[in-house]
């Protein structure tokens, strides 16, 4: 335990000693640090810092103020059924991410998994395992060296087998289950030796024979991941927790009387809550091949032409997305990698992609050339290529092929979208496409200005062809992003908004985005619940990988309704999805906050500082939750620093007035609120934001 003096806060220090700083034990944890630096999770334990001193060798991670899981067992032996599924599942889904980014754990145990306000951390990746070869570890050559701790180990890792997978997490993970539900290690045996034997030669107890009530299926889903042999598990740790959740869960416990308390991690703040017909578990499903559209290069000579090849980028990507059976990696992410890179290795790593798709745009008169190529991110090589001529009035066509050549390559089917539909309805206009594209473009800056340009870009599309869907979807989220960035009044942009999403749907009902768009002004405007839920859902329906859908539904809905297990498993989709956004980063924050889950809000926004130090949103939101811990020198700091990077945003100067005021700085905050007012006579300030500084002077 440490003391980091630049930012004010304890963290763990995990220093090798002298007496092993050499050979197996100075590579091991070197590899530690290696692996962990690559792992973005909120459910794997961060690297914050790492080096030398005086030659040995160190790094830093969050302090927990929590307990390992071997500890609850040991107070506990036995979990309720559904606490032991859930924290099954939050191991499950930190383990599905390393896997996809080519590390396997291989010690996974009660004592690497800690409990923050009872949710699963998994730490310790000292004898993680990287299989795209980073780290080499000279254990490879000695052959039948048992890695992990033996009570979890799974028979392919008894047998000392190299060429382990991710199934091999997985038995240890159904182990860790089997003890929480039964509170006994399925095999034993005099010694250490005796009981890796058992798990080579016999089958795991029946669950149901050490503990009533367990439910069959989640008994069947036990022993499928305890299988013998790895072809005969679930395909990823995921589905195994899926299985769990889907078939178990919904009648577990139902007969308990124990009450579902804060204190058992599980909270329901009202009976709609409590009776959800809206699990989380349909975000897990078997692992499927993932996908990032990179940027396409403009070659055109025309600096104008950029539009083209980013809303081409962005079309391939929403085609895509519309598949079931291909993870898509979202635009926002795989935009930071505009700048060719040599190494499509590392772009998987940062983006959880097997496979990643580049190519160019070249613009000549009328006419079009788009190049793309499929690339593996294991190996760099080169899965498949083609070149498209067309007309510019026939991107649309372009942009099909493409999409079916793609899925094609990956070897996909797509039960439920027709290859006619896969691209939805476009345009025959080349004068309307590109002003959709441009308008595309210019609402992605997200500025006050290039949000206005858009919706003027969208609107002359929509004169030149009335029937082009996407750019009456692009009128409504411009005039709804307009509205939550605080630039024009709800009553202005909302209805206006909503006649736009509903005019995109009546010309097109598979567009994610409008449906998306539509849920949110249902819920933030007109707080119509079931009907928000169901545009939602349809949206989902549509596009799995459509981020947005997973934040927003979360954010404007899930939280509003008090599901925030709901919620937070939504945004962590979304993080899947879409890796690199600060934003998703910050929400996940936002939506602890909103549980009330203050001092996990607070670690989560300080990581989120930590990826991007200048992202204004995270630091308005660590205020907002070190408010309410009482810290409000330190919230002061955030907002001010919020401020700084906004460009003075009436909403945190709001927050910053009210924490001045909580503080005891009454002038200061008359200050701020007076700034306010006079804002107020120039652009629209939301009335909320005033009467959030009277409470936070006493004028209630």
């Amino acid at each position: 335990l440490a003391v980091d003096e630049k930012h004010e806060r304890q963290v763990a220090l995990k220093v090798l000693l002298p007496e092993v700083a050499e050979g197996i034990a100075l590579e091991r944890f070197r590899r530690e640090m290696g692996i962990i630096a690559r792992l973005t999770h909120p459910n794997i334990l961060p690297l914050l810092d790492s080096g030398d001193a005086a030659g040995l060798p160190y790094f830093v991670m969050p302090y927990v103020e929590g307990e390992a899981l071997s500890d609850l067992l040991a107070r506990e032996p036995q979990l309720r059924v559904d606490d032991a599924v859930r924290l099954t599942g939050e191991i499950a889904d930190a383990l599905d991410y390393a896997h996809a980014a080519g590390v396997i754990h291989r010690d996974i145990k009660p004592a690497n998994v800690l409990l923050v306000a009872r949710h699963a951390v998994v730490a310790d990746f000292g004898a993680g395992r990287d299989l795209r070869g980073r780290h080499e570890e000279s254990l490879r050559t000695q052959t039948g060296v048992v890695v992990g701790t033996p009570y979890y180990l799974s028979p392919e890792q008894v047998a000392g087998e190299e060429l382990l997978d991710g199934r091999s997490d997985q038995y240890s993970l159904a182990i860790v289950l089997h003890e929480m539900l039964s509170g006994a290690l399925p095999f034993s045996g005099r010694n250490a030796q005796a009981t890796m034997a058992q798990r080579m030669i016999a089958d795991p107890p029946p669950l149901r024979q050490l503990r009533a009530g367990v439910p069959e299926e989640i008994e069947r889903a036990v022993l499928r991941a305890m299988a013998r042999d790895p072809a005969d598990r679930f395909a990823t740790a995921g589905a195994f927790a899926a299985a769990l959740l889907v078939r178990g869960t919904a009648n577990a416990d139902a007969t308990s009387t124990e009450p579902r308390t804060a204190e058992r991690g599980l909270v329901h703040p009202s009976t709609e809550a409590a009776t959800s017909p809206h699990p989380t578990t349909s975000l897990s499903s078997e692992r499927t091949p993932s996908v990032a559209v990179l940027p396409f290069a403009s070659l055109s000579r025309d600096p104008d032409d950029a539009y083209l090849a980013d809303g081409l980028t962005e079309e391939i990507t929403s085609a895509l997305a519309r598949l079931r059976s291909v993870k898509v990696v979202s635009r926002t992410s795989a935009f930071r990698f505009r700048e060719p890179v040599d190494d499509v290795r590392m772009v998987g790593d940062r983006l959880g992609a097997g496979t990643v798709i580049e190519g160019s745009v070249r613009r000549s008169g009328s006419r079009i050339r788009v190049t793309a190529r499929l690339v593996s991110t294991v190996d760099g090589h080169q899965l498949w290529a083609d070149h498209f001529d067309r007309e510019m009035s026939d991107i649309f066509v372009v942009q099909e092929e493409m999409a079916r050549s793609i899925v094609d390559a990956l070897e996909v089917h797509f039960p439920g979208h027709p290859r006619g539909t896969l691209a939805g309805v476009g345009t025959r206009s080349a004068q309307a496409l590109e002003l959709q594209l441009r308008g595309r473009y210019a609402w992605n800056k997200r500025t006050e200005e290039q949000l206005e340009r858009s919706v003027q870009l969208f609107e002359r599309a929509i004169e030149l062809d009335p029937e082009y869907a996407a750019a009456h979807s692009g009128v409504a989220d411009a005039l709804l992003s307009l509205c939550v960035y605080g630039v024009r009044a709800p009553r202005e942009v909302m209805p206006a908004a909503r006649r736009a999403a509903e005019r995109a749907l009546a010309i097109d009902p598979t567009t994610a985005a409008a449906r998306t768009t539509l849920g949110c002004i249902l819920a933030i405007h007109d707080w119509s619940w079931a009907e928000c839920e169901r545009e939602f859902e349809r949206a989902l329906a549509l596009e799995p990988s459509y981020p947005t859908a997973h934040h927003w539904y979360a954010v404007n809905l899930l939280v509003p309704r008090g599901r925030f297990e709901e919620a937070l498993a939504h945004v962590r989709q979304a993080l899947s999805l879409d890796p690199l956004s600060g934003v998703l980063a910050a929400s996940l924050g936002i939506v602890l906050f909103a549980a009330r889950r203050y001092g996990e809000s607070v670690r989560q926004c300080e990581r989120t500082i930590e990826m991007d130090p200048n992202f204004g949103l995270a630091h308005y939101f660590l205020g907002q939750a070190l408010v309410q811990l009482g810290s409000h020198e330190r919230a002061t700091a955030s907002f001010e620093r919020a401020r700084e990077l906004s460009g003075h945003s009436v909403e945190i100067i709001s927050a910053l007035a009210h924490a001045r005021a909580a503080s005891g700085d009454q002038e200061r905050a008359r200050t701020l609120l007076e700034e306010l007012r006079r804002a107020a006579a120039d652009r629209y300030v939301s009335p909320y934001l005033i009467a959030q500084v009277h409470v936070g002077l006493g004028a209630r």
